[in-house]
């Protein structure tokens, strides 16, 4: 089939990984009545059975995915790389591929390899949850994220602005920048983030005498803080063994910055540390985040 470029509504997609983003973004889609054929690939049975009645057809195997005009890859990082490998001998000629992973160069490279007939486009909504599973997807998951596009140098303007206007219809907004960039910028903002999280949890499971009374005493502070500690540790994995040296640098980094504080407390410097908490809340309050 030469697949062209249809109406978003007249469009076929397929989403292969039916988890809390392929999941959610099928249920916005069927709430926005766009996708006139919405395909779901998944290889757990349970999960297909959870979503047959939002999708037309759902199966284990890529096959299906030769009717999309869009094939989107829902799953973790190294799971698209698998996928990458031979997917060209499914997906129709001039089909866009669409990612969610959520580190970029290993991707794109893999997109660089594929045959000149598919729209390859990196991607990575930037919103989620600690639920994980097809149970946990919600239409209002993606409302009001932004959405990092990555196109190769081969990528036709017609399939960016295809993928462009689906996300604004979506009430996304797309924001292009290179594999690079999104890497760096995503080792403080998110990968960082989790393993703090889960330093923290250690930290408080260490002296099991204290457990009970410390979750006692736990209030929205704690609670907001160690939320990212409950993400899945495969897919977090995933992230961290793909973006290795930026999580390292960032790592590097947030140490330079603790072990500053630690001296400051341990020596009393009450006014520095006064100095360096009121910048930080300064600078954090004008965030609009």
């Amino acid at each position: 089939m030469d697949v062209g470029f249809p109406s978003l509504e007249e469009s076929h997609i397929a989403i292969v990984g039916l988890g809390l983003m392929g999941g959610s973004f099928a249920l916005a889609l069927r709430q926005a009545g766009l996708g006139r054929k919405l395909i779901g690939i998944d290889l757990d049975e349970g999960t297909r059975t959870q979503a047959a009645p939002y999708f037309d057809v759902v199966a284990a195997d890529l096959g299906p995915i030769r009717q999309a005009h869009l094939v989107v890859l829902a799953a973790p990082v190294r799971a698209i790389l698998r996928l990458l490998q031979g997917i060209e001998r499914y997906a129709a000629p001039g089909a866009i591929l669409l990612d969610f992973g959520s580190t970029k160069r290993a991707i794109l490279e893999a997109m660089r390899r594929l045959p000149e007939h598919l729209q390859p486009i990196g991607g990575h909504p930037l919103c989620g949850r600690e639920q994980s599973g097809f149970a946990a997807a919600t239409p209002d998951l993606f409302r009001g994220a932004r959405f990092v596009l990555i196109p190769l140098a081969r990528t036709s303007p017609q399939a960016l602005d295809f993928v462009e206007a689906l996300l604004r219809r979506l009430e996304m907004t797309p924001l292009i920048m290179s594999a690079e960039e999104h890497d760096q910028l995503l080792a403080v903002t998110s990968h960082l983030p989790y393993l703090l999280a889960a330093c923290l949890m250690q930290v408080a499971l260490e002296n099991e005498k204290m457990q009970e009374r410390l979750f006692q005493v736990a209030a929205s502070g704690f609670r907001d803080t160690s939320r990212l500690a409950a993400s899945h540790p495969r897919m977090m994995l995933d992230i961290l063994m793909t973006n290795r040296e930026p999580v390292l640098e960032a790592l590097r980094s947030f140490q330079q910055a603790l072990s500053l504080l630690q001296t400051r407390l341990e020596e009393g410097q009450e006014a520095e540390l006064e100095r360096w908490m009121e910048a930080i809340r300064q600078q954090r309050r004008r965030l609009n985040l």
